[in-house]
């Protein structure tokens, strides 16, 4: 009977212990990944190629543990899905900042340089020039950093709407390479509208750059070296920025021309009349 009763509370024991482990953050997440068919793993020493993270100031001011990795790949990039354990420094006694972490790495797209960071975020500092949007309800909530004028390419109505809704997404571009967060470890059954969030952004960055590609090529062979094959991701940002602004100028030049017909009608009407005035007193000045 004693043995009995020990075997029968082993194994609701052992059934407790199954079910308490199938309820933690890796288990759901595992399931997750089986159900998005894409590869698992626990632990990963990195999220991006070396070349990526070399380029990103989150990961190279920063010590990380990524735990959970999901990796999915399309025509457009290869994504990271991650739990990442920030270490703001390298002291034992730091307690890391948990986040889940959106990495990707574009296959043919090249990004200007780009930070946003929420003002309180212990991420905020940087080392580019701190630009403004002249927006009060972006500019109060955000830093924006950009070491060229050609992250204003990826300043969107889109974009700068999200940044009002969230006042805490963190996102930076570099090259092929982009990293997204939103300061907080996202419970499981909300990571799909996380993920959806960040692909939301990076697809409007990819369609407003290949939106310009084509714009750009005259730009692009004027302000690049004939000599060097394969330049920099800031010099076709550059020329892109070129072929933005150039699309303004048509409607310039269409208000100009407009401006000039309405000036030359204006010009006849008073040599008209300045012609009539003069055979009027003429004539009345030879009448009498």
């Amino acid at each position: 009977m004693d043995m009995t009763l020990f075997c029968t509370f082993l194994i609701l024991g052992a059934l407790g212990g199954l079910w308490a482990s199938s309820c933690t953050r890796a288990a759901k997440l595992s399931r997750l990944a089986q159900l998005y068919g894409c590869p698992f793993k626990k632990h990963r020493s990195s999220v991006t190629t070396a070349l990526s993270a070399g380029r990103m100031e989150l990961f190279t001011k920063f010590f990380h543990q990524y735990r959970n990795v999901f990796t999915l790949a399309d025509h457009m990039a290869f994504v990271r899905l991650s739990d990442d354990f920030i270490f703001l420094d390298d002291k034992p006694s730091t307690k890391p900042v948990a986040v889940s972490l959106f990495t990707a790495e574009m296959r043919k797209t090249h990004f200007p340089t780009l930070k946003v960071v929420p003002i309180s975020s212990p991420f905020s500092a940087s080392q580019y020039t701190q630009v403004k949007t002249n927006l009060a309800a972006i500019d109060s909530m955000y830093k924006i950093y950009a070491p060229t004028q050609a992250a204003k390419i990826l300043l969107s109505p889109l974009v700068l709407e999200t940044l009002k809704k969230n006042s805490l997404i963190y996102l930076e571009l570099n090259d092929n390479a982009l990293i997204y967060h939103e300061h907080t470890l996202v419970p499981p059954e909300k990571l799909e509208d996380f993920r959806f969030r960040a692909m939301q952004l990076l697809s409007e960055f990819e369609m407003r750059l290949n939106r310009l590609e084509n714009k750009s090529a005259v730009a692009f062979s004027e302000t690049s070296d004939s000599k060097d094959p394969t330049p920099d991701a800031a010099t076709r940002a550059e020329a892109m920025l070129h072929a933005f602004t150039a699309q303004r100028v048509p409607a310039e030049v269409k208000r100009n021309n407009s401006m000039h017909i309405v000036g030359l009608i204006i010009l006849f009407a008073l040599f008209l009349a300045i012609t009539f005035l003069s055979w009027f007193t003429l004539h009345n000045w030879i009448g009498k």
